[in-house]
């Protein structure tokens, strides 16, 4: 037991000793954040802001959606390699339940009104798209948008589980903020 601690000290002081002395950051916090916020309210997509299923008339899909969701030519989209047959796969509930906590970080930070209007857009626009009452999992985000198809071909008759409670935690979050009820 005694060799057993003596063993696991000498590795935790060399560790300490082999850690390379704190350097500066590569950008000031500030810039960083800056960039960051720039990023997410950005609008992209091919062709400008599409709308749900790419109808027309479809209700409008914010913009930061995209950076995770459709191929944009970002760099960043979800499709492709493992999903044979679909262009686009992305994860809303967990996706805007992220996207929620960095508006609404930007927001604790700067102050900036528009950060809350976009955590709060972003919300309404998931809680609009939620599977209808009569659904298996009636209410709960949908996991997966596949091919700007909300449930898409993932979803099928199940709902990943794990997902919901990160955005219900988003939505209370949003509701202590605003006090709206359509958040609780």
């Amino acid at each position: 037991m005694v060799r057993i601690r003596l063993t696991t000290l000498i590795c935790l002081l060399a560790a300490g000793a082999a850690a390379a002395a704190p350097s500066a950051p590569l950008k000031p916090v500030d810039a960083l954040v800056d960039e960051v916020t720039a990023f997410l309210f950005s609008d992209v997509g091919n062709g400008g802001i599409r709308t749900e299923d790419n109808l027309p008339g479809g209700d409008p899909v914010p913009p930061y959606f995209y950076h995770y969701a459709i191929y944009d030519g970002n760099g960043l989209w979800s499709g492709g390699g493992g999903y044979p047959g679909y262009d686009s796969v992305s994860f809303p509930a967990y996706t805007a339940s992220v996207g929620i906590d960095a508006f609404l970080a930007n927001w604790r930070y700067t102050g900036d009104p528009a950060s809350l209007a976009r955590a709060r857009h972003y919300a309404d626009w998931i809680l609009r798209h939620l599977p209808p009452a009569g659904d298996l999992y009636a209410r709960l985000p949908y996991s997966t948008q596949t091919d700007a198809v909300m449930g898409g071909g993932w979803d099928g008759e199940a709902i990943e589980l794990d997902k919901p409670p990160l955005f219900g935690l988003r939505l209370l979050d949003l509701y202590d903020i605003t006090g709206e009820p359509a958040y609780l």
